[in-house]
């Protein structure tokens, strides 16, 4: 095994040393193919796919910056090009049953991956990494292609998922259910994480590829790897070496003296005149093909709620799209707003979906989606839909019993000048017509009789609501505003927050510390905040060195409803001391 980091091989990659190439794939190609494996369910589709990862990494690796991990970028990449393959056969939802494990496993073993292959492909890979893979918290969000911060649920939610798939399975065939089973107990399964949470998918034993098979997708690549680089000057700075892709290199002939046989000459000519013109033309091909691929972006398949939409109102609506692109979607250029409001932190994102689950208030909504695909070519649609409104719902059985009465309360205000005795017969088919023969002396009281329905029909409570319902909540809601943000002495983050609203906090809620797109403080807790109060916090344990973009989001899971959420998040740059230069002993 080669000594030298990640970086460092794919460095020699790009300078044409593909033999680190092969040391990268001997590095981690048994966990790949574990994890291909688990996509896919097919041992033949993970080792074509475990090829194709290693060959498209070299460019794939070109924007990954020294302080991220080349494994994550590795998982995130075969993670891509399995739900590719799975969306082109329709295999997103589940497996097929012909995706069984080696019959010698034992029956556990078997109804385990039954019930895996049930599961949404992009919950199984959230398994495959978190219950199989030893990688670090960073390093799985890479893979997944979420915030580190939307780990804990998406897990949660993939879990849940594989136990109601075992158990319908259980219950099926009579068999003990997820729960029910002590795995330690069981001979011959092994944890590969040490997390007592973990599911019963944690126990499927290890699919390695054999030697042969290995040491053969090890030659492809690496041969792939030769035919797709050369090594030249850069002309713009001497000394540096370019990578291009070219097409496989002819040999020279040496310049000779013309020989005394003209045919041999003719024969030649004609031969790399013929190589010349099929190389130029894959070449225009190829370009072609990658030009127009890379002039279209991501494709977006579904919306949910569908454009144009009225829904029953409900206090929480679920805005989701699923999309796909050939080269795969980038999870961190996608963009989810609604009604001008920027919820993508507040979202769970992946490269194949955005979800987001939130409050709604009744009326019309606006969402827009923007997202772009590995080559940077973007694509952005919006689409529209209506929340009911509550007390317009209420409105409509009601008065349609009582029709013929309410449109005889319109003359009545129009009687008043004088004809009296036109509205007393108008008034006559209204049950509670018997106590206006009193008034009838007097026309200009009959309006106030509106105040004798309001005990006796149920009209009248439905109609006072609409002016007063809305005013008085948004009154008193409390609004949570981040001020300001700044560095201590100490260096350390400081922010005010300040409740603005007229309502005050009454119950707990959350603050999120970014620190560029790392989280630093996501566990903050304030528990109620009085309005027009403030709170100065400060971010324990942590110190900004060097320049860095800073982000608070207040009451992200929205816990406390607010009059406006739009102002829940300040992003700032602050400058902290300059890192102390390190001096390494060569």
């Amino acid at each position: 095994m080669s000594s030298y980091t990640d970086h460092e091989l794919i460095e020699q990659v790009r300078v044409g040393q593909v033999a680190a190439l092969g040391d990268l794939f001997d590095r981690y190609s048994t966990r790949l193919y574990d994890f291909l494996l688990c996509i896919v369910g097919d041992p033949d589709e993970a080792g074509l796919l475990l090829t194709d990862v290693f060959t498209r990494f070299p460019s794939f690796a070109e924007d990954i910056p020294e302080t991220e991990s080349i494994r994550g970028a590795l998982f995130s990449l075969a993670r891509e090009r399995a739900l590719y393959f799975l969306d082109q056969h329709g295999w997103l939802d589940s497996l097929p049953a012909s995706s069984a494990l080696v019959a010698s496993f034992s029956d556990l073993v078997n109804d385990i991956w039954r019930a895996a292959r049930e599961m949404p492909a992009s919950q199984r890979a959230t398994l495959a990494i978190e219950e199989r893979q030893a990688l670090s918290p960073m390093e799985k969000a890479t893979a997944l292609g979420v915030l580190r911060a939307a780990l804990p649920s998406l897990i949660a939610e993939a879990r849940r998922s594989f136990n109601e798939q075992f158990d319908i399975i259980a219950q099926s065939e009579g068999k003990p259910l997820a729960h029910q089973i002590n795995p330690d107990l069981v001979p011959g399964l092994q944890r590969l994480v040490p997390d007592p949470d973990a599911s019963l998918f944690t126990f499927l034993p290890i699919l390695a590829m054999t030697d042969t098979v290995r040491a053969r997708l090890r030659d492809q690549i690496i041969a792939a790897a030769r035919e797709q680089v050369a090594i030249i000057p850069a002309p713009s700075e001497p000394g540096r070496v370019q990578v291009i892709p070219v097409s496989p290199i002819l040999e020279e002939e040496p310049v000779h003296e013309a020989p005394n046989t003209l045919l041999p000459i003719l024969t030649v000519g004609v031969i790399l005149a013929l190589c010349a013109a099929l190389l130029v033309a894959g070449f225009a091909l190829t370009r072609r093909a990658q030009t127009a691929s890379a002039n279209t972006g991501p494709i977006v398949k579904q919306v949910i709620p569908e454009d144009g939409a009225i829904l029953p109102p409900s206090p929480n609506v679920i805005v989701q799209a699923i999309y796909s692109d050939n080269s795969g979607v980038d999870p961190r250029t996608v963009q989810l707003i609604i009604d001008g409001r920027d919820v993508t932190l507040q979202s769970t994102v992946s490269s194949s979906s955005i979800s987001y689950n939130g409050p709604f208030s009744p009326g019309p909504h606006v969402v827009v989606l923007t997202l772009k695909n590995m080559q940077g070519t973007p694509t952005t649609i919006s689409w529209r839909f209506t929340l009911g409104a509550a007390p317009t719902a209420t409105l409509t059985p009601i008065p349609s019993a009582t029709l013929t009465p309410i449109p005889t309360l319109t003359p009545l205000p129009s009687a008043t000048p004088f004809p009296s005795a036109t509205p007393q017969p108008t008034s006559t088919p209204f049950p509670t017509a018997t106590p206006f023969p009193t008034a009838t002396p007097q026309p200009t009281a009959t309006p106030q009789s509106t105040a004798t329905f309001a005990p006796t029909s149920t009209p009248a409570p439905t109609f006072t609501p609409p002016p007063t319902s809305t005013p008085p909540p948004t009154a008193v809601l409390p609004d949570l505003v981040v001020t300001d943000i700044s560095l201590n002495p100490n260096a350390e983050i400081v922010y005010i927050i300040r409740n603005s609203g007229p309502g005050d906090v009454t119950q707990p809620f959350l603050i999120q510390v970014f620190v560029d797109t790392t989280v630093v403080d996501s566990s903050r807790r304030v528990n109620s905040l009085p309005t027009g109060h403030e709170l100065t916090l400060t971010v324990p344990n942590y110190r900004i060195v060097g320049t860095h973009t800073v982000t608070i989001l207040l009451n992200p899971n929205q816990e406390v409803r607010e009059s406006n959420y739009s102002n829940n998040q300040l992003v700032r740059t602050l400058a902290g001391p300059a890192p102390t230069p390190t001096v390494t002993t060569p």
